[in-house]
């Protein structure tokens, strides 16, 4: 049975999901305007490479809810095949090792966005990680994934956090720096205070002061 708070809850995931689902269908349409707009998707990953890291795209989880597991699975799939055709090794991945490499993504890392699967796949073709020698390997593509792309998004961001809060820093001690100036110009010395108080325009807190 759910309790009331938890049903709560999973009613405001559901309504939020949904929202996100209407956000995508506005933006990409149905699955045909979304198969269509693929090419626009993967030239904007392409021009703008890690910038897509910190950029909003719909994660395969969010694709799935709203397109559907087996059109999604084609669309990884299709992806995974244009690495097949970019080799010139004899031996290529059938679509037994395809399938189960699309589902590898689709079920085990839901939360990668599109871009950055597709920026992923790029970084294949394009041999950064290195070069597919007798076959296309499966097993290859997947150590270059958690190895080579996901070591590489945890480094990028670590330094944009590190960078972020050197220059909160920086900010803060510029502050610093500009309250203890201002301060300064502000305050006055003892000749000026004491003739502030003989003209009466300060009246000392304290006797001895």
């Amino acid at each position: 049975m759910i309790r009331k708070n938890n049903a709560k809850h999973l009613t405001n995931e559901n309504q939020d999901l949904q929202n996100q689902i209407n956000e995508l269908y506005n933006k990409y349409g149905d699955c045909d305007k979304f198969a269509q707009k693929f090419e626009e998707i993967q030239r904007v990953v392409y021009a703008k490479k890690e910038q897509v890291f910190f950029e909003s795209s719909p994660s395969l989880r969010l694709l799935e809810e709203a397109y559907g597991y087996n059109f999604i699975l084609r669309i990884l799939s299709y992806q995974l095949i244009d690495i097949n055709t970019s080799t010139n090794v004899k031996l290529k991945m059938g679509t037994p090792q395809i399938k189960d490499l699309s589902v590898f993504f689709l079920s085990d890392f839901k939360d990668l966005k599109i871009s950055e699967f597709l920026l992923f796949i790029k970084y294949c073709k394009d041999a950064v990680y290195g070069s597919f020698y007798a076959q296309v390997d499966p097993h290859l593509i997947k150590s270059w994934f958690h190895n080579n792309f996901l070591a590489d998004r945890k480094d990028i961001f670590d330094n944009y956090r590190l960078q972020k809060y050197q220059q909160a820093e920086a900010e803060k001690k510029q502050k610093k720096e500009l309250e203890r100036e201002q301060w300064r110009k502000d305050s006055v010395t003892r000749q000026q205070y004491e003739e502030l108080v003989a003209k009466g325009l300060y009246k000392p807190r304290y006797k001895n002061e």
